[in-house]
């Protein structure tokens, strides 16, 4: 046996970084509870993988729930997964939205979610409300009649109009379309995508006048409708009339800047308060605005004068320059960046002119 453990001595730790649970492409949805015993009892949060993975628990093929997540896994690009959660009942009443939602959230590894078979006023503004406290997207559909809620001060919310079909009759796809929209769109990487003119499987187009569509569009509800014999979804934002992509990429951003300085920071002994410990953190976040661009983040440009326009720039503070109390509290203050989005052509105006 070799003694030269003895001389040198020599050991290895293997640091693991912080894994993220946080998801920003997947969907909840919240369900009533199956009428019939189930051969499995269904966990707080269930995964499928398929709509039939609902029949354990108690349900078959004609329930909301089933159809619901069949809509999901039914677009073209669908969802490796789903996650259910069923609305509790005691006393003959209904848990609140805020409270099932609050025990979805043993499992955050979702992002947006729907109700199915609750659609009140008062429950869908209860899950706008926490939506927008949790940075959570939620989407629902309405098919008849006016928007059920004034959505116009939520970033959170969308809503979704899936009626005026030419047959009448609403299928589970318009009856679902908040999901359907949901799981085509979360297929892309966040700031990938935009939720304009996207073709939805399984949803009718709606037959709208101009005078609806300009209705919806003033009141910024998206939906889906027939052009140059395409069926395709139209707006892609939420009720304050912000681009769906945009709130979905800046919550993703976030949640990636905060994961990366905080693994930075657990992965080295120390971080000095000088310049150097505050360029590693500045290094870290250009890190992971350089990894968004050409998606959420635009790439370089150049103006007319050849200088060059950056897409992201980091700015931090002179180790010099911060105060006695913040060092002594150990806290770093002063940290800003400025990204410009990528943004997405949704129309175009072409004009033109023939000439001899």
């Amino acid at each position: 046996m070799s003694n030269t453990n003895d001389v040198v001595d020599v050991t290895i730790a293997i640091e693991s970084p912080a894994t993220d649970s946080a998801s920003f492409s997947n969907l909840l949805l919240v369900v009533p509870g199956p009428a019939n015993a189930g051969t499995e009892e269904m966990p707080t949060v269930a995964v499928i993988q398929s709509a039939k993975d609902l029949t354990v628990f108690g349900y078959n093929s004609d329930d909301a729930a089933y159809k619901a997540a069949a809509v999901a896994f039914n677009q073209d690009m669908k969802p490796d997964k789903v996650y259910v959660i069923e609305r509790k009942v005691a006393l003959e009443s209904n848990e609140t939205i805020a409270d099932c939602l609050d025990r979805a959230m043993s499992v955050n590894e979702w992002y947006g979610f729907a109700l199915v078979t609750y659609t009140t006023a008062a429950d869908i503004e209860a899950a706008a409300k926490w939506a927008e406290n949790n940075s959570k997207l939620f989407g629902y559909t309405y098919t008849a009649g006016n928007n059920p809620l004034d959505i116009s001060s939520y970033n959170n919310t969308f809503g979704f109009f899936a009626g005026d079909l030419k047959s009448g009759e609403i299928s589970d796809g318009n009856m679902y379309a908040n999901i359907a929209f949901m799981a085509k769109c979360f297929s892309y990487d966040p700031g990938s995508e935009s939720w304009d003119l996207k073709t939805l499987r399984g949803v009718t187009a709606s037959n709208l006048t101009t005078t609806k569509v300009e209705t919806l569009k003033t009141s910024n509800i998206n939906f889906y409708r027939t052009i140059a014999n395409k069926d395709v979804t139209q707006e892609g934002k939420v009720g304050s009339g912000e681009w769906i992509d945009v709130i979905r990429f800046k919550e993703w951003l976030i949640n990636k800047i905060q994961i990366e300085v905080f693994n930075y920071m657990v992965k080295n002994p120390k971080v000095s308060y000088n310049d150097a410990g505050i360029t590693g953190i500045q290094n870290v976040i250009q890190s992971v605005l350089a990894g968004a661009q050409g998606t959420g983040i635009d790439t370089d440009r150049y103006d007319e004068n050849g200088v060059v326009e950056k897409g992201y720039e980091v700015t931090v503070p002179k180790s010099a320059n911060v105060s006695a109390t913040d060092k002594k509290n150990r806290k770093l203050a002063g940290v800003t960046f400025v990204a410009r989005l990528a943004g997405a052509i949704h129309e175009t105006q072409i004009k033109g002119t023939l000439v001899y």
